[in-house]
Formats: structure tokens, sequence, C-alpha cells
């Protein structure tokens, strides 16, 4: 066995996990009794909006946060990569999101080149992106007081009637102009895919992706985070019990140096003997999910290899900026599987 794997490989596992109720798990400000409760659970459950502490649901919705929502909600890749725009690099979050939306001429940018992604955006905004977004074509003659034949949107608003996508205001008005939040945006998306109130949400596994279940920098940061339930504080760990990461729920050892992060350590027990098939399953998935926050790796393999009576699982994970992502699992005498991330500089 390979020395520096000692330095690099802690334990992790994506097996024999019990399912987790979206109501206990995910979104502090989203209870049962939430009036779009419903609908945002489904977003969740379809992998439009994604787990975190809150959902933010009076926060007031972007361009850049609509193009991620409405091409997930479509089925958009949306790895990082160039955009016609001068305002969206390569290497911000939502740009694969962004250009794609883009090419599927669900929203556009402007006559100088900007997309403009902190802009808001409104009723009238959405219902465009929407028609354009799920190809809406059906037509209903409009009934609200402020929305006339002159009105921008009018064309996109009585595409929507047709799918119950849009009732309105009980005054009778749609108010084409007012922004929308989170919430808001939930309901409309949610309605496009086809949720109707009488469904019940299902059981929702959480799924954070690698990137952001390294929270904050400090031990201050990341005890404020509060990523998991911390169980042990040392001068130089946290570690932390009960962390979400992709489909399961495992332990976390934060690991620092001079009171920054330089690794994270995920450990999870394999209950049951495990075989080849199911375990290269589940590096495939971790891999997609790494290569969906990091980009393509540099490096990446999956190797058997026997040692005594037992046989080890080493993937490996490099990406482009020298982190190191490295995973085993002991089949026998020790059954967990094991997943380190360390950052740039360390253990290398």
């Amino acid at each position: 066995m390979k020395k520096w794997i000692v330095l690099l490989v802690i334990l992790f596992t994506f097996l024999m996990m019990t399912p987790v109720s979206a109501q206990n798990t995910v979104y502090k400000d989203v209870p049962p009794n939430y009036p779009s409760y419903g609908e945002i659970m489904f977003l969740l459950e379809r992998g439009v909006v994604t787990p975190r502490q809150t959902f933010g649901t009076g926060k007031l919705v972007t361009r850049e946060e609509a193009a991620v929502l409405l091409a997930r909600a479509v089925g958009l890749k949306g790895d990082p990569r160039q955009t016609k725009f001068s305002d969206v690099a390569s290497s911000r979050n939502s740009s694969g999101y962004v250009q794609s939306a883009v090419e599927r001429d669900i929203i556009s940018g402007y006559l100088d080149g900007t997309f403009r992604p902190e802009g808001l955006v409104t009723r009238g905004h959405m219902a465009k992106f929407l028609v354009q977004g799920f190809q809406l074509t059906n037509e209903q003659d409009i009934t609200f007081s402020d929305v006339g034949q002159s009105t921008a949107a009018y064309p996109f608003i009585r595409k929507l009637i047709p799918s119950q996508i849009t009732i309105g205001f009980p005054d009778g008005t749609f108010r084409p102009d007012e922004n929308l939040t989170r919430a808001q945006v939930a309901i409309f998306l949610a309605r496009a895919l086809g949720y109707t109130k009488n469904q019940q949400p299902q059981e929702v596994k959480p799924t954070l992706l690698p990137k952001s279940i390294q929270l904050g920098q400090s031990q201050t940061q990341v005890v404020t985070l509060s990523p998991g339930r911390l169980v042990e504080q040392q001068s130089d760990t946290l570690i932390f019990a009960d962390v979400p990461f992709l489909e399961n729920f495992l332990t976390a050892n934060y690991e620092f140096v001079n009171n920054q992060l330089v690794a994270v350590h995920f450990t999870k027990s394999v209950s049951k003997q495990t075989t080849k098939d199911e375990l290269k399953s589940e590096f495939e998935n971790v891999t997609s999910a790494l290569t969906a926050v990091y980009g393509n790796p540099a490096y990446a393999e999956l190797n058997w290899v026997k040692e005594g009576a037992d046989e080890f699982l080493y993937a490996d994970w490099y990406e482009l900026q020298q982190e190191f992502i490295v995973f085993s699992v002991w089949n026998s005498t020790l059954p967990e599987f094991n997943v380190t991330i360390n950052r740039p500089g360390f253990y290398e």
C-alpha cells in the first residue's frame, strides 16, 4: 500500500443509509406548514434546488439565479464554461447554466454584451422565461386588470394560464412589474413541472456537493456555519456527526494548521460486505459530483488491490488546482468507506 495513502485517506460511505425525510433535514425557514412547502420540496426531489441551511424564501431572485433554476428544471448542463457575456466569466459557478439557458433561448442578454447577473427578475420576466424554457404554446384570454395587449409580457402571460402556472392575485391583478422572491419562483417552477397541491412530498435525501461541505476557512467560521452536530473540539481539529454529504450522513473531521482549514475527512462504516460492482457504482456517483463542482479532473483512477485476505478499493481523483480527493474501502477487516478532501499546498 502506498505510504502517502495513509496521509490522504480517511473514512466515508455511500451505502446502507436510511432515507431521511425532508421535513426535518432541509431548510430551517421552510417548515411543513409554510404556504409553498410542497412546491419547494417538489423541486428539491428533482434537484432543481439544493439543500442548505435556509431556502431564503423572501430573498429577491436575480437573473443569474433564474437562469440556474430554469436550466436545472429543463435538464440543461451547468458545467462552468465560457459565456458570450462580458460580465459572466467562466470561473463563475453559474456560467454553464447561464450559457446553456441562453443557447436554449430561455433567457437573453443585453445589446451591450452583458447579462447583468445581479439584476432582479419581475413576474413579467419570469412569464417569458417559463414560456420559452418549457416551450408553452397554448394560449388563453387574459382577465388580469393590469395586463393589457400593450404590456410587454402579455403574449407570455396568456400562455401560462392554460397550464395553471399562474392564477394571479385575489384582487384580479398579475402585477407584471413586481420583483419575485425565491418562494414565488419555486411555485412557478413546480407548477410548470406538473406539481399539484394534492401531491405529498416524498422523502428527500440531502445532496450536498463536496465543495459546499468545506464550510469556512477558520475554526470559528466552521463552528458558526455548523455543518452537522459538533461532537468534539480539539486545538487543531473539529469533529462533526450527522453531516450531509451527497446522499448520506457521515462523520467529518475538519483539520486545521494555524487555524486555517487544510483538510476535511469523511467517515462512514459499511454495515455489510460490499461488492465490487456496488462500490464501482458509488465511485462513479462521487466522481460525477466532484466533476460538477471542480470541473474535469486531471487524473481519476479506480484500482483493486489484494493484501492478504482482504481486497482494497483505491479510487483517486485529482483536480487541476492540485487538491486531492482519494477514496478507499476496507472490505473485510475494516468495513469502512473513506474520503478526504485536502486543500492546495498540504500533503502533496
